[in-house]
């Protein structure tokens, strides 16, 4: 029995002395520690965990709100992603073993400043985004979700400028006074890894500070794919253009005020070229709303007009169309509507088209003209619709200038523009209509004017309608238009009075010389006519170049211009010119003499009832020539003028030069 007792003894002693050295070498978890960093986007935090004996570790970023998700990590730093506001996070890590140790936790606190989101590029709208020149902005799909998962981005195609910019519009004001929110960051992706300088600048137009300046960052960037470019504008801001170091404006650096603009530079002074990626712009907090001032949708720092409501497509400011004009040189705005065939009140039985100025000179020496032809129709018209209605009371008057040349026959319809004022929304826009009309002279430029003031408070008309010498007739009419424009400039139309004609052949002459090797005796022929150097730079013309007339031999040879209206002989008759013969070469029978000759050159036969000077000349000398036609005085249908050298009616060969044409004493 007390073999048997002390044999028990002995085996507990044994299970007790085996258990004690069993919980000695049981594993330990110790030093437990965890570094909590904040990564490039400010809602990022990095986690890396550390301890003596641990083999993994559980990361709970949100430990009292979700205690049940976690990350396991073997001592691995892990990134987490808070959401965007401000709060206060408990962060908790458990260490374990495998082996049996037990596990061993930690809890630290980290609070996330949560930066506004200025951009995320979703979808447009807000905020409103604008570019430089050479830029081009557009929201497309993120090219690579690797670094940034969001389904868009917006793309931006540079073209190579030094300070291509996007820039930021939102509704409220990045204010960048509160703590913790001073930084601007975006998500920046390019396809190469070569380095570029981008810069954020924040500007501030609508304030309620005066002394606010511009601010910027700017700094290079490496590497392709995604990344995350932060900018402290507590920290390392400086101030813009003008302001900054070294520059006459130079002002104490700008408090972080509430700022309007978010300006994005790719390429800050290089010439960069090919297509980048932002997203994500983040920074500040809510600052200041941004005013509507008049009321119309849009914010007062992308307002054009922000005292007057307008429309949004248009900056702010109201739809404003151009009032019509048209100078047939590609500057007009009008659309005129005409036919050879159609309904009446939309322009028909007309050919319209821009051609050469048939008779350049007076007040109209402009290149390109518009050409009105009535092909004979009963109601002959054209037009043209505005697009909104008149505002008559601000702009009443039409002024057109008009060339209409002698009929071929006569009319009997008579000699007149009239200008009507249509609704052109209207099924029958003559029945309303307003109408003026004004008579207008042959083959001379003039200005008419149509003043609808009568018509002031009308506020439906939206159409113009031009007609040549009234309707209900079949004659047919060729007219000319220049210089179209609605106004309100009621002032007397300009002088209709031709320039006088006169040419120095140094491309100082309004003279149009007709001149042919073969051709009808009145239409100038059997000459040719040519600008050429001076034959003989000597005496009393020294000019370069001169007029060289070259008789062909023809029966009747001359030349000629048209004035483009009557001569008013009563007041200037006298013409001048510079002449110089060469010696013939074979003696002449026809007699050393130029002839000048006016004559109607809207007439079939215009050599009959002309009227003619004759002056001799000597050989080899320049001399001046005088053509005095005060006889003619009275005379009031002359409008061309023919010279001739050495008589007609024979068929010797001349040549001659002339200079310094003029019509004057």
């Amino acid at each position: 029995m007390k073999n048997l007792m002390r044999m028990s003894f002995l085996l507990l002693l044994s299970v007790a002395l085996v258990n004690c050295s069993k919980d000695d070498d049981t594993p330990t978890i110790t030093n437990l520690d965890f570094t909590i960093t904040q990564g490039s986007n400010p809602l990022d935090v990095i986690v890396e965990p550390t301890a003596n004996g641990a083999e993994s570790f559980k990361i709970y970023f949100d430990a009292t709100g979700d205690a049940n998700t976690f990350v396991t990590t073997t001592g691995d730093a892990v990134t987490h992603t808070y959401p965007a506001s401000d709060a206060s996070y408990t962060i908790k890590v458990v260490a374990t073993n495998s082996n049996g140790a037990e596990d061993v936790e930690l809890t630290k606190t980290h609070s996330v400043v949560a930066p506004r989101l200025v951009a995320g590029f979703e979808t447009s709208g807000e905020p409103v985004v604008k570019v430089g020149p050479g830029m081009s902005f557009s929201i497309a799909s993120n090219p690579n979700t690797t670094g940034n998962s969001s389904a868009n981005a917006a793309s931006i195609v540079s073209a190579g400028q030094l300070y291509e910019a996007v820039i930021l519009f939102p509704s409220v004001a990045v204010d960048m006074t509160q703590e913790g929110k001073k930084t601007i960051s975006f998500d920046f992706y390019q396809d190469t890894a070569s380095d570029i300088d981008l810069a954020v600048k924040l500007e501030g137009t609508v304030t309620q500070s005066d002394d606010i300046v511009d601010v910027e960052i700017q700094k290079t960037v490496s590497g392709s794919g995604w990344q995350t470019v932060s900018f402290d504008f507590e920290a390392d801001r400086r101030n813009s253009y003008p302001y900054g170091p070294g520059q006459p404006q130079e002002q104490a650096l700008s408090a972080l005020d509430s700022y309007v603009k978010l300006v994005i530079f790719i390429g800050f002074g290089q010439e960069t070229t090919g297509t980048f990626y932002i997203d994500n712009v983040r920074g500040g907090a809510d600052g200041i709303t941004i005013p509507d001032t008049d009321g119309d949708s849009v914010i007062d720092t992308l307002d054009n007009c922000r005292e007057v409501a307008g429309e949004v497509d248009n900056d702010g400011c109201p739809e404003v169309v151009a009032l019509p004009s048209d100078d047939f040189e590609g500057n007009g705005n009008i659309t005129w509507n005409s036919a050879t065939s159609g309904s009446n009140d939309a322009g028909f039985g007309v050919n319209f088209s821009t051609e050469a100025n048939p008779s350049s000179g007076g007040i109209n020496t402009s290149a390109n003209v518009g050409k009105y032809e009535d092909t004979g129709a009963q109601y002959a018209n054209m037009n043209f619709d505005y697009g909104q209605n008149f505002d008559l009371s601000e702009n009443h008057v039409v002024r057109v200038k008009v060339y209409v040349p002698t009929p071929a026959t006569a009319h009997t319809a008579p000699a007149q523009l009239a200008i009507k004022l249509q609704d052109g929304s209207s099924s029958t826009p003559w029945e309303t209509q307003a109408e003026i009309i004004q008579a207008y002279q042959y083959d001379v430029w003039q200005e008419l004017v149509f003043n609808f003031s009568a018509q002031s408070a009308a506020t439906n008309f939206s159409r113009i309608v031009v007609q040549f010498n009234g309707e209900n007739n079949y004659e047919t009419v060729v007219a000319y238009i220049d210089d179209f424009v609605m106004n309100n400039d009621s002032s007397d139309p300009a002088p209709t009075t031709a320039a006088i004609p006169s040419d120095d052949f140094e491309g100082n002459g309004n003279i149009t010389w007709n001149s042919a090797t073969s051709g009808s005796n009145d239409a100038g022929f059997g000459v040719n006519f040519s600008t050429e150097a001076n034959p003989s730079s000597s005496g009393i013309n020294t000019s370069a170049n001169v007029g060289k007339y070259e008789d062909t031999g023809a029966q009747y040879a001359n030349m000629n211009f048209d004035y483009g209206q009557n001569f008013d002989l009563s007041t200037n008759n006298v013409f001048r010119v510079k002449v110089y013969v060469p010696t013939p070469t074979t003696a002449y029978t026809a007699p050393a003499q130029l002839a000048l000759k006016l004559q109607d050159g809207t007439s079939s036969q215009p050599w009959v009832g002309q009227a003619e000077v004759i002056q001799p000349y000597q050989y080899d000398s320049w001399q001046e020539l005088i053509f005095d036609f005060s006889g003619q005085a009275a005379a009031t249908n002359f409008n061309r003028v023919v010279v001739q050298f050495n008589s007609e009616n024979n068929n010797e060969t001349v040549v001659a030069y002339i200079d310094d044409f003029l019509l004057g004493q």
